[in-house]
């Protein structure tokens, strides 16, 4: 039910309507490997996935791609079919990319389009099989049995059933069903009931002596589930690529519709559960969800369905067959199932004929223990394994692997809901997701994300939260904060001007205050360029790598709050207290001679005004203070850039997010060395400039422990307003987490079609 047919095109949601811009724009220059199919009609082909050179028949005339290879998947008997498109050439997605510089494959799962079993080797090279025989070198049938019946022959040929080439089964159950339609309206007119009902028990017998019910026996050999796909159809898929398409790092660009986007996310999971990166760079989902619990998908609606077929042992589930039968009655009078043309297509989005092309040729028959598997996704914990033990989207949390996630607004069978609720397991910082469609139309259902014509949608802008482009919005936005940052920056320097309280200091306490006036080990001028000119560098180059003016902002207004907040508190604390430094007696007396009053002992000081101004500003330390208010504040910010908390036990990060902070003690330990300050003016300073930094960048930005600590919290309020807003034109993904120009990469696309959606791909017929 859910391994639905889908076009290996993005072109209707995303791709630019300028002749020949990629839908992911000319920065995408990653190889990408397309598994994909679910239906289509086998063939018998040898080829060695050994080989260096496999050597590779001719390919049937359905395959449009550059080459045909197949790869064995261990243990399970099955020949996976590979499309392969070389750039360059420009027709359909496949071929787009191709031009664009990936390398791009096509692949058909178990049971699907041109895959085979490992018996089928001894086929005739090229021969093509017109039923759909996925496991058997049964011969081609033919459907002339119901079609040569005098007085029921059928008008599918309006349709353009006969053009589309489709399955003869598909053909026979159309052309049964058509008849059917046609004898219940010329009863309803006529009122020959009984004659009707003759002619309805002669078709009867005519299916049951036909080919129809051979290649139905079939699906008994239909006996795998959802993991076999995931856990031997694409290992051994990925594995053959690698083989054959290089890359510098190994790594795969992926891209699933539907069923295809489920495994994508459940690689992600298994990934995540075994602590291990994946073999993917990045992954795009379209109408995909591993929990449906929360939305209201119509295929609640036929989940009373797979318990009963559990109990009757039905091996499978001929989707494909049962669609293309009802479509006549969907697309025409008494219109029954005209219900079913939603589940696919939002109105106007699709031509009928393309929508025709669609049904008859795209749907496969589905395992009932894939159904079965995936019937869990609609219970509490989403789906989950065969044994029930593993739920796909507990382990989504610890991915890394970046997420475009696309829903359409009108889908009945994923609603944008669905897709959301497994987005929300994803690091905030590693997902993008976007609803197409807005209130006034064009509106998006199932399959209009890759299959839509009508829709016209604007060009995908593929950038980053740069200065230029939202450099200007965060700044408004923060236009108070900075007014008060400055009024901070004023207030200090008054706190600096104005004299401090003069502490009694009398003849005793000069034993512990008698230490040598020296200068600075570190200038006064070079604490702004350690507290906050070096945390701004840090800043930049992420800036500069990352392209995210939401973090470059907050972290440069964020690391000024913490040392301007610290240095008021400082310094109105040094003017308040007024503690003497150790060297308070050669500030007092520099020629050494002290004067003490008479009757109270207290120091009566000759020496120069601003140095005995100066001496009595010892606590807090104020070096200490900025430094941990800066570096502190560098530490915080490397801990959730580095995700030093992420219990993958990475000492190394540590190590990174400790060094600003040994950096600030030594500073504050060179105030003590210098005899300015007493070793509890120091400590002081370093707990309240550590307390302001903490304070200032959880204020900003999330934990580090966090799955988002990545970013501030203002791009993730931006991602989701961007969200709210319903507006698909403008999502953007970022070089960064989607894609380096300088890498090459291969990249995988799941999902269940037939090959005849090349030609559909196109606005062409097969």
């Amino acid at each position: 039910m859910l391994l639905q047919p889908i076009p290996a095109t993005l072109a209707s949601a995303a791709a630019r309507r300028s002749s020949g811009d990629s839908p992911f724009a000319p920065r995408l220059r990653r190889r990408v490997l397309a598994p994909i199919r679910a239906d289509s009609p086998p063939i018998s082909l040898a080829a060695s996935a050994s080989s260096a050179a496999p050597s590779r028949p001719a390919k049937p005339p359905v395959c449009t791609a550059d080459e045909l290879h197949y790869a064995p998947v261990d243990g399970a008997g099955w020949r996976l079919a590979l499309w392969r498109y070389r750039p360059p050439r420009n027709a359909s997605f496949a071929r787009h990319m191709s031009s664009q510089g990936f390398d791009t494959w096509i692949v058909e799962v178990r049971g699907a389009g041109l895959s085979t079993r490992e018996y089928e080797n001894s086929a005739t090279s090229g021969s093509v099989s017109g039923g759909i025989q996925p496991l058997d070198k049964q011969s081609t049938f033919e459907a002339a049995s119901l079609q040569s019946s005098d007085g029921y022959a059928s008008d599918c040929d309006d349709l353009g059933l006969v053009a589309l080439d489709e399955p003869p089964l598909l053909a026979e159950l159309s052309n049964f069903f058509d008849r059917i339609s046609k004898l219940m309206e010329e009863a309803v007119e006529n009122g020959n009931f009984h004659e009707i009902t003759e002619k309805v028990s002669v078709l009867s017998e005519m299916v049951e002596s036909s080919t129809i019910i051979g290649p139905m026996d079939l699906t008994s050999e239909y006996n795998w589930d959802f993991d076999h796909y995931l856990e031997e159809d694409i290992p051994a898929v990925v594995e053959y690529i690698r083989q054959h398409s290089k890359t510098k790092d190994g790594k795969l660009l992926a891209i699933g519709h539907s069923m295809g986007g489920i495994l994508l996310y459940a690689m992600l999971s298994r990934s995540g559960f075994e602590g291990v990166p994946s073999d993917l760079a990045a992954i795009v989902t379209l109408a995909s969800s591993v929990d449906y619990t929360t939305s209201n998908s119509s295929l609640k609606l036929f989940l009373p369905l797979a318990h009963p077929a559990q109990a009757l042992n039905v091996p499978a589930v001929p989707l494909g067959t049962l669609l293309a039968a009802a479509y006549p009655w969907a697309s025409g009078p008494p219109y029954l199932f005209s219900w079913l043309n939603h589940q696919i297509s939002a109105q106007d989005m699709m031509h009928p004929e393309l929508l025709s092309k669609l049904v008859f040729n795209n749907f496969c028959t589905v395992p009932a223990k894939v159904v079965l598997q995936l019937t869990t996704a609609f219970r509490e914990g989403g789906l989950c394994n065969r044994n029930g033990t593993f739920s796909y989207k507990d382990h989504l949390r610890e991915c890394q692997t970046p997420v475009l996630a696309l829903a359409g607004d009108k889908d009945l069978i994923c609603p944008p809901e669905a897709v959301y609720e497994t987005l929300k397991f994803i690091p905030k910082h590693k997902v993008k997701y976007r609803v197409f469609g807005k209130p006034q139309g064009p509106h998006y259902s199932h399959y209009d994300l890759v299959g839509g014509r009508l829709g016209r949608m604007a060009d995908i802008q593929l950038g980053c939260h740069t200065i230029r482009s939202h450099g200007t919005k965060v700044a408004r936005l923060h236009l108070y904060d900075w007014v008060i940052l400055l009024c901070l920056a004023v207030l200090d320097g008054l706190l600096n001007i104005i004299e401090p309280f003069h502490r009694f200091v009398g003849r005793d306490m000069m034993t512990d205050l008698r230490y040598p006036l020296k200068g600075n080990t570190i200038p006064f001028w070079a604490v702004p360029l350690i507290a906050i000119v070096l945390p701004w560098v840090v800043f930049a180059g992420i800036y500069f790598k990352k392209k995210n003016v939401y973090d470059l902002h907050h972290g440069i207004l964020g690391i000024l709050y913490s040392v301007l907040i610290t240095a008021v508190i400082t310094d109105a604390i040094k003017d308040g207290v007024g503690r003497p430094r150790p060297d308070f007696f050669w500030r007092c007396f520099p020629d050494g001679i002290p004067n003490y009053d008479n009757i109270t002992t207290d120091v009566i000081c000759h020496g120069e005004k601003s140095v005995i101004k100066e001496g009595h500003k010892s606590f807090p330390s104020g070096h200490s203070s900025w430094s941990f208010a800066g570096l502190g504040f560098l530490a915080w910010y490397l801990a959730g850039k580095l995700k030093a908390f992420d219990r993958k036990g990475h000492i190394a990060k540590l190590c990174l997010v400790f060094l600003p902070l040994l950096v600030a003690s030594l500073v504050a330990v060179s105030r003590v060395d210098d005899y300015w300050h007493h070793w509890q003016d120091v400590f002081a300073g370093g707990i309240l400039g550590l307390t302001v930094a903490s304070f200032c960048y959880l204020q900003f930005f999330p934990y580090p422990f966090d799955n988002d600590a990545i970013w501030p919290h203002a791009y993730f309020q931006q991602l989701a307003e961007t969200h709210s807003n319903g507006n698909a034109n403008t999502f953007e993904i970022r070089p960064t987490e989607f894609e380096d120009e300088e890498e090459g990469h291969g990249g995988i696309a799941l999902r269940d079609t037939s090959p005849i959606l090349e030609s559909m791909e196109t606005g062409r017929g097969p």
